[in-house]
């Protein structure tokens, strides 16, 4: 981690836990400057696997990624601490470096991120990064499917964990790829220009006209999303 974050140290360590002080990321705390910290914690897959089954169930996964779940020895919990003031971007570049790093250390199939829900391959996601920019947005944003009486809802999860409204869509007799292509078109456009969408605002993808409107979302958990209503 020194190589990449420069000031690191180790704040504490045991079998199953490791804390690292990031020096060289500072928040603000009742007008003391504090580093925020690292936390990786080992633990079972046995009952972590139901609950990450249970909780993407309206993604979609094949069959070789839930055997993999279901095969996991164990589980590596990452979270950071005393993050959530610094710049989103700033503390999506740290989580994907801490990825890129451990990817290559450990035996890692899988990687789950808990605020998109999405489950990832360990080598496809560490190719995306090596490709892609440093502040990857690509484990952030996910797209959920759910079906309703004689209606579709589709939404983003994962924004609102940073700060950033999620999106919605309730539709009938539209193809749902297209619905999930302009989610994640616009998921992008926030995550790169905050929200930048006004009520009663009209924007126009994929030959569909949408109104805006900011609302709490019909789907778990509640949060606030930006509706986009076909119109």
């Amino acid at each position: 981690f020194r190589k990449i974050f420069g000031n690191v140290n180790i704040l504490f360590s045991t079998n199953t836990m490791i804390s690292f002080e990031f020096n060289d990321y500072l928040i603000n705390a009742e007008e003391i400057d504090v580093p925020i910290q690292i936390l990786l914690i080992k633990e079972s897959c046995n009952s972590s696997s139901k609950k990450i089954l249970s909780l993407i169930k309206n993604t979609q996964l094949d069959d070789a990624s839930i055997n993999c779940i279901n095969k996991s020895n164990f589980l590596l919990d990452i979270s950071d601490f005393m993050a959530t003031t610094i710049d989103y971007k700033k503390r999506i570049y740290i989580f994907n470096q801490i990825f890129k790093t451990l990817i290559q250390l450990l035996p890692c199939e899988m990687v789950y991120w808990s605020c998109s829900q999405k489950l990832l391959k360990s080598d496809c996601f560490f190719d995306i990064l090596e490709k892609e920019f440093n502040y990857n947005n690509y484990g952030t944003i996910n797209v959920r499917y759910f079906k309703k009486n004689n209606y579709y809802v589709m939404d983003t999860i994962g924004l609102s964990s940073i700060g950033l409204p999620d999106l919605q869509c309730s539709f009938i007799n539209i193809e749902p790829g297209i619905i999930s292509a302009i989610l994640y078109e616009y998921g992008r456009k926030i995550f790169e220009q905050g929200d930048f969408l006004e009520d009663d605002e009209e924007i126009y993808s994929m030959n569909i006209n949408f109104l805006c409107k900011h609302k709490y979302s019909t789907t778990y958990p509640k949060r606030i999303v930006i509706e986009l209503q076909p119109i």
